[in-house]
C-alpha cells in the first residue's frame, strides 16, 4: 500500500511540474508576430568638391564654392549610410553625370578594369563603414549637367526602403570667357550678287 501511495504521489507531482513548465500556447488571436527588420542602404548627400589640397580636411569634402568650369578638376562626393545587418562587401557603389556611368578622371577614379570579379564596368564594391567617398572628375563640356551617386545599384540587398538608393544634384557648366554664345548671333543683310565671276578691285 505504501508503495502505490508513493507512485501516485510521484505521478502527481510529475504532471505538476509539467504543467508548471509547460504552459498552454495561447490562443491564436494572442499570438505574437515577431517582424524581422530588414537591413537599409541609401546616399544621404551628394556634392561636387575642390580638387586642390585643402587644410587638414580632405579636398574631395571641401564644397567648390561655384559652379565647375570647364577643364577644372573637381571631386564627386558621395556620403554613403547604411543600418542593420548589411553584410561586408556584398553591394555596389556607381557614380553618374548625366545619368551615364563615370569611373571618373585624375588621381582618384574607379577602377577600370573593375578590381572585383563580376563587377560591371564603373562600379566598385563597398567594402567599409559608412562614410563619404569621392572620385575625380573634370568637366569638358559647357552647359546644364547632372551629378548622380547610387549604392546598391544591382540591388543585391533586400531593403525596408528600396527608394533612396539614388540621390543628384544639378550644375551649370558655364562657357569658358570669349566662346561663342548662340546669342551673339545677330540677323545680317547678304548681298546677292548676279551669276559670273565676282570682280573685286582695282
Amino acid at each position: 500500500m505504501k508503495r502505490e501511495t508513493e507512485a501516485t504521489l510521484f505521478v502527481a507531482l510529475a504532471l505538476v511540474a509539467a504543467t508548471a513548465t509547460a504552459a498552454p500556447p495561447p490562443p491564436k488571436s494572442q499570438a505574437q508576430t515577431v517582424s524581422v527588420l530588414l537591413p537599409d542602404i541609401w546616399v544621404q548627400e551628394v556634392w561636387i568638391g575642390k580638387r586642390e589640397d585643402g587644410e587638414g580636411v580632405e579636398p574631395g569634402l571641401q564644397p567648390l564654392g561655384h559652379e565647375p568650369n570647364v577643364g577644372e578638376p573637381v571631386s564627386l562626393g558621395c556620403d554613403v549610410r547604411f543600418s542593420g545587418n548589411v553584410p561586408p562587401n556584398v553591394f555596389n557603389i556607381a557614380f553618374y553625370i548625366d545619368d551615364a556611368k563615370t569611373c571618373g578622371e585624375g588621381p582618384f577614379m574607379v577602377p577600370n578594369p573593375p578590381t572585383t570579379p563580376n563587377t560591371p564596368v564603373c562600379e566598385f564594391r563597398w567594402q567599409y563603414p559608412p562614410g563619404k567617398v569621392f572620385i575625380s572628375w573634370v568637366a569638358h563640356q559647357a552647359g546644364p549637367h547632372t551629378f548622380k551617386c547610387g549604392v546598391d545599384v544591382d540591388n543585391v540587398v533586400t531593403e525596408s526602403n528600396e527608394h533612396n538608393n539614388f540621390r543628384s544634384v544639378s550644375f551649370t557648366v558655364p562657357l569658358p570667357a570669349g566662346a561663342f554664345k548662340p546669342e551673339d548671333l545677330k540677323a545680317t543683310t547678304v548681298k546677292r550678287f548676279p551669276p559670273g565671276p565676282r570682280i573685286v578691285g582695282p
